[in-house]
C-alpha cells in the first residue's frame, strides 16, 4: 500500500514517472532509487516507514555495497512538496487504501505501479545471479525467471522483522 500510494502520489506532481521495485523500493525511469520503503514488527504491532529524496540524494559512495544509486525529486519536477503536508497526505492516502483495497485490488494495483523490465538480484545471494520479474502472485511473492529460464517464485526478505 505504501508503494502504491507513493507512486501515485509522486507521478502526480513529476514529470517523469516514477515504479515500484519489488519488495520495497522507488525507482525513477532511470532505474536510480528516489525512495526506500521499511517495514518492522514487534510483538503484535507493525511499524511502516519509508523516505523519499525530495531534494537531495545520497552520494554514490554513501550506498551499501549492491545497493541502488540515488535520485530525488527536484531532477524530475519543477513541483517539490512541503515534506510535512506530503507526508500527511502519504499518511492519509495510505489509510484511505488499508480500509478499502482488498488483497486482489493491491496486487492489481501493484503491478500497474510495478518495473518488471529491470532484472533483480536476491538479496542473500552474492553470486551475481539476476532474475527477470515476470509477476507477482497474491500472497506478495515475485515471479522471476532464473539465468536457465526456469521459474521461480522469491519471498520478500526483511531479516530486520522481529520474532519477538
Amino acid at each position: 500500500m505504501i508503494g502504491i500510494s507513493i507512486c501515485e502520489n509522486l507521478n502526480k506532481i513529476a514529470k517523469d514517472k516514477f515504479s515500484i521495485k519489488w519488495p520495497n523500493d522507488i525507482l525513477c525511469k532511470d532505474n536510480f532509487k528516489i525512495c526506500g520503503i521499511l517495514v518492522d514488527k514487534y510483538k503484535d504491532f507493525y511499524q511502516l516507514s519509508f523516505g523519499i529524496n525530495l531534494v537531495q540524494s545520497p552520494d554514490a559512495k554513501e550506498i551499501r555495497k549492491g545497493g541502488r544509486e540515488a535520485c530525488n525529486l527536484s531532477l524530475h519536477s519543477d513541483i517539490i512538496p512541503n515534506p510535512l503536508e506530503f507526508s500527511k497526505l502519504l499518511c492519509k492516502d495510505i489509510c484511505h487504501k488499508l480500509q478499502t483495497y482488498n488483497c486482489e485490488k493491491i496486487i492489481q494495483e501493484w503491478k500497474k505501479h510495478s518495473n518488471f523490465k529491470i532484472k533483480i538480484s536476491k538479496r542473500d545471494e552474492n553470486n551475481g545471479k539476476l532474475y527477470q520479474p515476470i509477476d507477482i502472485t497474491l500472497d506478495g511473492k515475485l515471479k522471476v525467471l532464473n539465468e536457465e529460464g526456469k521459474e521461480e517464485l522469491i519471498e520478500p526478505y526483511f531479516p530486520f522483522i522481529s520474532k519477538i
